[in-house]
This record gives structure tokens, sequence and C-alpha cells, in this order.
């Protein structure tokens, strides 16, 4: 049971940490085509 929560807190760290990275991504490309 211990080892079941500790995967899911991990899991739910990396999601967010890839969601994070992703919609910089997305707003940094959106950024550079609003730049001219």
């Amino acid at each position: 049971m211990f080892v079941m929560s500790f995967v899911l807190r991990e899991t739910a760290a990396f999601g967010s940490i890839v969601l994070f990275a992703s919609s910089c991504l997305m707003w940094g490309d959106a950024l550079t085509q609003m730049l001219p």
C-alpha cells in the first residue's frame, strides 16, 4: 500500500512538471509568433 501511494505521488509530480513545461513551450511559441 505504501508503494502505491509513493508511485501515485511521483506520477502526480511528474505529470505536473510535464504540464508546466508544455504550457511554457506553448506560451513561448505564441509569443514568438506575435513578435515581428
